[in-house]
């Protein structure tokens, strides 16, 4: 699992940055976030310590976006709680138009916790 969510999230994002690609959308799970004691979870908000492996290995690919965000490219990362009405084809449609691009460095759009 891991070797398909890291090593697959790395070639991909390697992949589209280089192809010049603007926004890359990465496409997390609002669990890579947890544990956490900090309340609410914001966009800001750090990669978690999951225990459990699936969970584990997507937090593992978030910390890889992390570091092609604070590397200047154009990553948008976005953390789906899956729960509507905060993963809509609003903000769907918003993460693919270019306007989730201009999320800060580190960010997850839109990171909803209902």
């Amino acid at each position: 699992m891991r070797a398909v969510n890291v090593r697959g999230t790395e070639l991909v994002l390697d992949t589209a940055v280089a192809a010049g690609l603007d926004p890359v959308v990465h496409v997390s799970s609002f669990g890579a976030l947890v544990p956490t004691r900090q309340t609410p979870i914001t966009p800001e908000h750090p990669v978690g310590e999951p225990r459990e492996t699936y969970l584990d290995s997507k937090a593992q690919a978030d910390r890889v976006a992390r570091r092609h965000q604070t590397a200047g490219a154009p990553v948008v990362a976005t953390s789906p709680d899956c729960t509507p009405p905060c993963w809509s084809r609003a903000g769907v449609h918003a993460a693919f138009s270019g306007r989730a691009a201009t999320s800060t460095p580190a960010s997850t759009w839109p990171c909803c916790v209902g």
